[in-house]
Parts: C-alpha cells; sequence; structure tokens
C-alpha cells in the first residue's frame, strides 16, 4: 500500500481552516486506499478528532506563521519592537550627535538577530522533517503534501532531502499560501526585493535537490502568477478543498419568501469568521446600519450576523454595532434582535449551522490585501448556494465577475436591446480624446476619459462591452460612473477587471437619466490604461424587476454597501436561485478528491517526464 503523508506544521487546535484542510485532503486519500500519515504540531490537543483518517505524528515545533519568514512574517526587520532594544540614548547625548552611531548599531544588532532566528527555524524544520520520515518506506508511489509551507520551511526541507537519497522517488507536493508581493499587478515592479530575495531562497534550496521530483502549488490564480515572476520553477492552482458537509443543503432551513414586496422573515446577512484588521468590518458596519436602519433593519427585512472573539475582561469587545442615536428607546419595540453575535471559533456543527442559516453573506474585505489572497468563508457561503456582497478588485470579486458577465450577456439579447452604439455615436470631452483605432486611455484621476450619449424612447438601461488594449495582466480595473448634477441616487459605480478566455467584459447600468454622463478611470492605480471597441448597448427592460447581477453584488466602495444591500433584499429570490445553480459547478470544483487527483495527476506527470 502506498503511503500519503500530509504534513501541516500549524495544525494546533480542532476547528479552523487547518484542521478542516487536514481533514478533507486526509479522508480523500485514505478513501482512495493510500496509507495516510498526518504530521502535526507538537500542541495538537485532540488527535481523536483526525484519528479515523490516519496516523498522526506531532513532531513539529514551529508553525508556519514565522515573524522571520519573508513570506508568512514579517518582511522589514525594523519596526518589531519584541525584538531586543539597545538602551536608547540620553537627551544629552542626543544634542551631542549621538543618535546616528546608536541607529547603526541598533540595526546591526537587529539583523544579526533576524538572521540568527531564520537559520535556526531553517534547522529545526530540517531536524522536525527527519523525526516525521524516520521509520517511514518510502517507494516511488509514496506522496508527501506540506499543505502550508514558506521560504524558510522549504530550505529546511531541502536540507533533510539532500542527506537523505532515499527520498529522491518520492513525490513531494509544496503549497504557498502566502502572497509574494503586496497590493496588485501594476505594483510588483516596486517590489523587486522581496522578489529577489525569495528567489534566492528557492535558488539555494533548489541547488541541494537537484534530483528530487518536486512539484509546486498557490491557492489562486493571482498568487501562481506572482510566484512564477520568479523563474524558478512551475506554480501551478490547486483547489481548495470544502468539507463535504458544507455542500449537503440542510432542508430544515427555509430560505424566506418575498410577498409583495415583503419579506416573511428577516434577512440574515451575516459577516462570519474572525474579526481583523483587512477585513474592515469595524469600519464599514456602523455607518451601513445607520443607512439601511429605515428602509430595512427598522421593518423587519434584515438582521445582522456578526462573528467576535470572546471578550477578554478588562477588555473591550473587538465589534459593538449600535442603532443610530436618533432611534433612542424606540429599539426596544422591534419585534426582533436587529443584530445577532455568535463567538468566534465556533465547534465545527455550530459553525456549520451558522453558515446553512445565513441568507447573505456581506464579504467587504481590503480589496488591495486580498487581490491574491482567498477567503475560506466565501468558498464556504459559495458551495451552500448563498449570494454574497464583495468588494471589487479583489479575488472574491473575482469569484462573482464571470457569472455576473454571463447576466449581463443574457440581458443583451435581441428582444431587449434597442441599439448599440460605437464611440464615434458619442461625445467625449476634449481633455482627453480617443487614440487611433478606438483607443480609449485613463488614469487614475488627472485624465479621465468622459462620454456623453442619450437615451431615447423606452430605453430605461444600458450595458458596456469593451475589450482590454493594455495592459493585459489580470490586476486592472476600469471604474466606470455615471455622473449626474441632478440626482444623487443616480450615481452609479461599477468596476471591471479582465475576464477569462478573452471574451469581452460587460457591464449592467440602470439610470433616471435620459442623457447619461460617463467617467472612466484606473480604479486601483495611478498609472495609464487603455481599452478599446467601446460599445454602448441600450436596453428596455422594467428596472424594478430587472437584478443588476447575479449570485451576489459586487460592491466598488464602501458608499455602495447599502445599495448593495436594497438590491439584495429587493431581488433576493433572484439572487438565491442563482446562488444555488452556481453553487453546483463550485462544489464540482472544490471537492476534497478533486484536490487529490490534481496531487496525484502531478505525480505521474513528473514520473513519466523522469522516465522519458
Amino acid at each position: 500500500m502506498a503511503n500519503f503523508f500530509l504534513i501541516d506544521q500549524s495544525l494546533k487546535d480542532v476547528g479552523g481552516h487547518h484542521h478542516d484542510y487536514v481533514r478533507c485532503v486526509a479522508s480523500a486519500a485514505t478513501g482512495a486506499g493510500y496509507l495516510t500519515t498526518i504530521g502535526a504540531n507538537q500542541k495538537f490537543h485532540d488527535c481523536h478528532a483526525l484519528k479515523s483518517y490516519g496516523q498522526i505524528r506531532k513532531t513539529f515545533r514551529d508553525t508556519t506563521y514565522q515573524r522571520d519568514s519573508y513570506l508568512s512574517g514579517l518582511r522589514r526587520i525594523s519596526g518589531d519592537s519584541s525584538d531586543y532594544l539597545p538602551p536608547k540614548p540620553s537627551r544629552r547625548q542626543m544634542r551631542k550627535g549621538f543618535v546616528q552611531p546608536f541607529k547603526s548599531v541598533y540595526q546591526r544588532i537587529r539583523t544579526a538577530r533576524h538572521r540568527w532566528r531564520r537559520q535556526k527555524n531553517i534547522r529545526n524544520f530540517a531536524h522536525d522533517c527527519e523525526r516525521f520520515f524516520q521509520n517511514a518506506l518510502l517507494t516511488e508511489n509514496d506522496h508527501a503534501f506540506f499543505a502550508t509551507i514558506n521560504e524558510m520551511e522549504f530550505m529546511g526541507l531541502a536540507s533533510f532531502l539532500s542527506n537523505h537519497p532515499r527520498t529522491i522517488q518520492v513525490n513531494w507536493h509544496l503549497q504557498f499560501h502566502f502572497n509574494l508581493f503586496d497590493g496588485r499587478t501594476p505594483e510588483y515592479q516596486e517590489q523587486s526585493n522581496v522578489a529577489l530575495a525569495i528567489q534566492n531562497c528557492f535558488d539555494m534550496a533548489l541547488s541541494r535537490i537537484p534530483y528530487h521530483r518536486l512539484n509546486f502549488y498557490t491557492t489562486s490564480e493571482t498568487l501562481a502568477d506572482q510566484f512564477n515572476r520568479l523563474g524558478v520553477g512551475d506554480f501551478n492552482v490547486l483547489a481548495y478543498p470544502v468539507r463535504p458537509e458544507i455542500f449537503e443543503s440542510d432542508e430544515r432551513v427555509e430560505a424566506p419568501k418575498c410577498q409583495s414586496g415583503r419579506i416573511d422573515r428577516p434577512l440574515r446577512i451575516t459577516c462570519p469568521g474572525g474579526v481583523r484588521r483587512e477585513k474592515k468590518m469595524v469600519q464599514y458596519l456602523q455607518p451601513v446600519i445607520e443607512k439601511i436602519w429605515d428602509n430595512h433593519i427598522q421593518n423587519g427585512n434584515v438582521q445582522i450576523v456578526v462573528q467576535r472573539p470572546v471578550r477578554k475582561w478588562p477588555a473591550r469587545e473587538k465589534i459593538e454595532l449600535h442603532p443610530p442615536l436618533e432611534v433612542g428607546k424606540a429599539v426596544n419595540e422591534l419585534e426582533h434582535d436587529w443584530v445577532k453575535y455568535f463567538n468566534h471559533p465556533l465547534s465545527d456543527i455550530d459553525y456549520l449551522e451558522l453558515i446553512q442559516k445565513t441568507d447573505c453573506g456581506l464579504l467587504f474585505y481590503d480589496s488591495r490585501t486580498y487581490f491574491s489572497r482567498r477567503a475560506g468563508v466565501l468558498s464556504e457561503l459559495l458551495s451552500c448556494g448563498k449570494p454574497v456582497i464583495v468588494s471589487a478588485g479583489s479575488w472574491l470579486g473575482d469569484q462573482l465577475a464571470e457569472p455576473n458577465f454571463k447576466y449581463v450577456d443574457s440581458l443583451c439579447n435581441a428582444r431587449n436591446r434597442r441599439r448599440s452604439l460605437e464611440l464615434e455615436e458619442m461625445s467625449w470631452s476634449k481633455n482627453n480624446v480617443p487614440l487611433p483605432g478606438g483607443v480609449v486611455s485613463f488614469d487614475q484621476s488627472n485624465h479621465p476619459f468622459e462620454i456623453e450619449f442619450e437615451l431615447q424612447g423606452d430605453e430605461t438601461s444600458f450595458a458596456l462591452e469593451f475589450d482590454w488594449h493594455w495592459p493585459q495582466c489580470q490586476g486592472v480595473y476600469c471604474r466606470f460612473e455615471i455622473v449626474s448634477d441632478q440626482d444623487e441616487d443616480d450615481q452609479n459605480v461599477q468596476i471591471v477587471g479582465h475576464r477569462t478566455n478573452g471574451m469581452s467584459p460587460v457591464v449592467y447600468f440602470q439610470t433616471n437619466s435620459r442623457v447619461v454622463q460617463l467617467k472612466l478611470t484606473n480604479a486601483f492605480h495611478d498609472s495609464t490604461a487603455s481599452i478599446r471597441q467601446l460599445t454602448v448597448h441600450t436596453l428596455s427592460v422594467d428596472p424594478e424587476t430587472t437584478p443588476l447581477g447575479s449570485v451576489g453584488f459586487i460592491a466598488g466602495e464602501e458608499a455602495d454597501i447599502p445599495k448593495a444591500i436594497d438590491e439584495v433584499v429587493g431581488h433576493y429570490e433572484h439572487y438565491l436561485k442563482t446562488a444555488k445553480m452556481f453553487s453546483q459547478s463550485w462544489c464540482r470544483k472544490h471537492e476534497p478528491q478533486q484536490t487529490l487527483f490534481s496531487l496525484l495527476a502531478a505525480g505521474e506527470e513528473a514520473s513519466m517526464h523522469r522516465a522519458a
């Protein structure tokens, strides 16, 4: 029987993403007939939870979250107050010019400690790997999968492999969760020092193990693009498994029913997961509540559900939501709890119930941070067939982009479409005119491209279709904004990126104005971008009954969240139906068996290349 070694050095607790990931892959490997061995952290306290999936070896001392890692820790040594700090100079010394020598000595000490800790972590990981594989009988049919790894751990693994020739025949699979660069694609060039440091680490590791069969993976397409820029190997996207219990719909949970514009029970809008800075819940939730109070919360259309950590006295709650100040005592007269809190983390059963009872997920995460980082909560909600509200320009928004494009394509059929206006048939500002070939260029602020056209007859809305001209890489987004001086509610913002398979992106707008003024800018970067073959399709549809999208709503800015809630509440049956349809294909891609199949297929391909 072949071995399947599954290592996650950060597995310390039951529950959470590390535990769920290991359980999914281990159960798939065991079901496929492999002898599964799980490598966990020494602090893993409940082995019974995974005992049925394989043997557990608690050999790893450190987790992958190391502050000295360029990937999973602090990239800059300066600024970490936990390091040893030499005595500060006195005011008299500072007046006499002793500050610069102090800074120089201080930085040298910090750098030396940083390098020493890195070498220690590398040695520890190499020794832990040696203990984990100490008595294993390795064959060419065996697979070893590191579910998450950083560059220091890869160097430690290479040190172990180079000292044990018997490991050459094993198929080694390494997955990198952490982003190499911060921000989006146009910002990568400014971070060449980070790329050079990681590249040196890979070069040193690979030079020690030139004959081992190594397979590299990431958890998203944008991460794979980042690592492939290093030129040290081929990084492929590995499907992130979702536990099978999430796929199963709970028949006891009935979806809310809408009759005559009224919902029979409050719509549960849930912000699941931990409260972290990059999720921005503390910043945007309170203003959103104040804006939707009268239309949705007070009349019982919406209930806000939030997960937060258990309060440790005397610390304050990480997030505490309040009704608008003018409401006062009237909040006690509501027939329902307008906000409900759940602890984080929850048990498996309680968390599963929280996700299944969610009606709509609110995940307006920081789009820059989550451009390349995937969100496990979104994957779980989509697997359950729940509509979601997400931020544009992020990995979350990109998952909803294609079903929204297809929805707008369906609106632009022959029955709804009245006219197709080319660029020559519209007016544009003289400050920025089209280039030859119908190319339209714009930046973030100084040189927007502005066009104007008129809706005629029964035309109530329009859709935009275009092709990207430059740059062609992912990570560049065009911001379309309707500018209206008459009606502030008519101001509409849509942020659109690239479409897969070279197809033309399309975006749908509803407006109350007959004369439409549209401004195009680069959404997130001050560099110049350009599109071509911009076409306006005027449509004749009923705005009251026509949703803006499907599966969920992609909000461009925080100010768009109340509008997103209006949209989902007003067309909830549509969004629920399309989300359930989308969940079918989503579930097939994220079954644990698919993850295992990808690993085994990569191992077979490597074996064929080696035999050839």
